[in-house]
């Protein structure tokens, strides 16, 4: 598992944010597949997807 990877620091931070934010229930797509191609985060039932990148 890759902790210190800045993208995955910067997924966890976002997910938080637009949650709070929004009102809606992010998750970490990589959760149930690894490197879930090109989206992290997502709300399937707002149908709503987010790729958080560093710089």
């Amino acid at each position: 598992m890759r902790l210190n990877d800045t993208n995955k620091l910067c997924e966890d931070f976002f997910c938080w944010l637009l949650n709070l934010m929004w009102g809606i229930n992010l998750f970490k797509l990589d959760f149930f597949e690894s490197d879930f191609a090109c989206i992290d985060l997502g709300d399937p039932k707002q149908r709503f997807a987010v790729q958080a990148k560093n710089g």
